[in-house]
């Protein structure tokens, strides 16, 4: 017998409390919890006796999240921070009658502060600027016994990170400055510091032009840095022995040795965004809106899994890959790489049409 889907059974509870403090502050508090028990069979064991392998696994899910809102001024604030736990155990029957056991548990946890409003009163309108203060942490840890094989891990990160934007109006009939619209500019700028990995810096800009309260245009960039993932940089490395793999340079399958886990060698990823939109309703009907974006994105030495072992990819990867005297492949380290460069752009256009009727 074989299971198509696991079957399972959920259970939750849930809970939100909302409370106004004064007249310009109010208060958000949420609770969910969920626990799942699932059942898979995995088909006839080859122990001669007819027993049915079976997959069982118990999952429990804790998350909490509050926040504070209210102004200073003519300035807005708000504070807010979260926790979740997730706990996962499985068990998974083996052919001699031992069962696999997999325990994982994941802590994710923030904090995060905002404040905005009007610095000052520019040539076109009040200069308007954002400040965020945050912090993320994430703990993961799993045991794994297979066949008496016990495996381990334990990752953790702590990311502290800024946040600021400032908007400038640079044009707007209202203040008699230009005759064309509203055009206003954006800039932005953030930094964080993982405690895994090297600090990392973004920079942005943007220029939203209203030509008309029809038309409006829109063009940004953007250049941003990110980590790769914790379990690429720290997973613990594993060597496993007659692992069978298609060789495409000898054409057969073999049996080698595979290195996984994570690459703590691995760099931060540099993404750039280019992105123009514009933006028309059409006066003669109403209700009818026009789109079109067009978005460009280059990203160098992004984070990937190790890819299918082509002879090009051979090429690539020589150091990680070993063969004998004989050209037969034995080794192949398959830890995450960085991939020097990917890119891509698109045109996106659409119709939108609403009009309400009737009472």
């Amino acid at each position: 017998a074989r299971s198509l889907l696991s079957s399972s059974d959920t259970y939750s509870l849930n809970g939100t409390f909302v409370r106004n403090l004064d007249r310009v502050t109010d208060a958000t508090l949420s609770a969910r919890f969920d626990h799942t028990d699932s059942l898979g069979l995995l088909g006839l064991s080859n122990d001669g006796l007819g027993n049915v392998r079976r997959r069982e696994a118990r999952t429990q899910n804790f998350t909490t999240s509050g926040a504070l809102n209210g102004m200073v001024g003519s300035w807005r604030w708000s504070a807010t921070g979260n926790f979740s736990i997730s706990d996962t155990l499985t068990f998974t029957d083996r052919d001699n009658g031992v069962r696999d056991r997999v325990d994982s548990n994941q802590k994710t946890f923030g904090a995060l502060a905002n404040m905005s409003g009007a610095i000052t009163e520019g040539w076109a309108g009040p200069i308007r600027a954002t400040v965020t203060a945050a912090y993320t942490g994430l703990r993961f840890d799993s045991e794994t016994n297979r066949n008496g094989l016990i495996t381990s891990s334990d990752l953790g990160r702590d990311t502290p990170s800024i946040l600021g934007s400032v908007t400038i109006p640079l044009l707007d009939s209202e203040y008699d400055i230009g005759n064309v619209g509203r055009l206003s500019l954006t800039l932005n700028a953030k930094a964080e510091n993982p405690s895994d990995f090297a600090a990392l810096y973004s920079l942005g800009g943007s220029l939203n032009w209203n030509v008309t309260n029809n038309l409006s245009l829109i063009g940004s960039y953007s250049r941003d840095q990110a980590a790769p993932g914790v379990s690429q940089l720290g997973a613990t490395v594993l060597e496993t022995d007659a692992v069978t793999y298609y060789d495409f340079q000898q054409g057969r399958t073999v049996e080698i040795t595979t290195v996984t886990g994570g690459n703590p060698n691995l760099l931060a990823e540099t993404r750039r965004d280019l992105k123009f939109g514009v933006n028309w309703n059409v006066p003669a009907v109403e209700g009818l809106r026009l789109a079109v974006d067009y978005n460009r994105n280059r990203s160098d030495n992004t984070a990937n899994s190790f890819p299918l072992l082509t002879p090009e990819i051979e090429e690539a990867f020589a150091d990680r890959v070993v063969r004998d005297d004989d050209g037969n492949l034995i080794r192949l380290d398959q830890r995450p790489v960085n991939f020097a460069r990917s890119e891509n752009s698109q045109i996106r256009w659409g119709v939108n049409f609403g009009k309400s009727f009737g009472q």
